[in-house]
């Protein structure tokens, strides 16, 4: 008997997002929304669903759906999908949405209604909840003598409620400079969110000589989301074919946006692995 992997969909989470979450054929819009909300506040918002015009060969309707889910960030960066209402931060009990359930032909747009409203006497602090999409599509039915594989989409729209008052604050908690396994290398590092606040913050390495002009400075580039009482690891690679030397140093700096202060840890390297 034949094995055909058919590729109908494929499983597909994004989470930290820019404006829209984009897949094959489908799209979601806005990706992310943060409201900041006092306790017994309400605010509404749409969630766009649009399907691509040329998707699909005919014009037949496809049903998509949604529903609401936890979510959290691992200290490798790994997005944890999580029952709905399973964490302390849910925010998913202030969820009212409609429709759950629409049909989109090529080129049809949806629109779902989006309600958050904060308990009474809930206290300060940051509170997730999530609203996932998936496409129903109807999958052609295998040839004779194979099997078919069939992965499916599912896009979402991450909500972050923020209760007042939020404190900022990120630190470095370790850092490390190492050689790769395919030789080149990279600065490893571990943040800490000690406030209440989600915070993205930027990244980047500079690497001086021994009389401290900067040889070396990265890119600067945005984290993961570093999600309060979390931890999250973080590497920076250094440019291909680019060796430290011993007795330079190697400065890992952390920009917290929002006016806080830089933050910087510096190794010093003593010799070359």
């Amino acid at each position: 008997m034949r094995f055909r992997i058919h590729i109908v969909l494929a499983t597909l989470w994004l989470l930290a997002g820019g404006p829209l979450a984009l897949a094959q054929g489908w799209v979601v819009s806005p990706s992310r929304m943060e409201l900041e909300m006092r306790p017994g506040e309400t605010k509404t918002f749409v969630v766009r669903v649009e399907r691509d015009p040329l998707s699909g060969r005919s014009q037949d309707s496809v049903r998509f759906t949604a529903a609401p889910g936890d979510w959290d960030i691992s200290r490798q960066g790994e997005v944890m999908l999580l029952p709905s209402e399973s964490t302390p931060e849910s925010a998913n009990a202030w969820l009212n949405f409609t429709p759950a359930s629409f049909l989109l032909t090529p080129g049809g747009v949806g629109n779902v209604r989006v309600s958050v409203t904060v308990l009474a006497e809930t206290p300060p602090g940051l509170y997730r909840a999530g609203l996932f999409f998936e496409e129903h599509s109807v999958v052609p039915p295998a040839d004779a003598g194979s099997k078919r594989m069939v992965l499916r989409y599912r896009l979402s729209t991450l909500i972050y409620v923020m209760v007042p008052s939020l404190t900022r604050k990120v630190e470095i908690r370790s850092v490390e400079c190492k050689r790769e396994t395919d030789g080149d290398w990279a600065v490893i590092a571990v943040l800490g969110n000690a406030g209440t606040q989600h915070i993205r913050p930027l990244h980047w390495v500079e690497v001086k000589d021994a009389a401290g002009a900067v040889v070396l400075k990265t890119k600067a580039e945005p984290t993961m989301p570093l999600l309060p009482a979390h931890m999250l690891e973080v590497k920076v690679r250094l440019p291909k074919g680019f060796a430290p030397a011993p007795g330079q140093q190697v400065r890992y700096l952390v920009d917290p946006g929002k006016d806080l202060p830089l933050l910087a840890t510096t190794v010093t390297l003593e010799g070359n692995e």
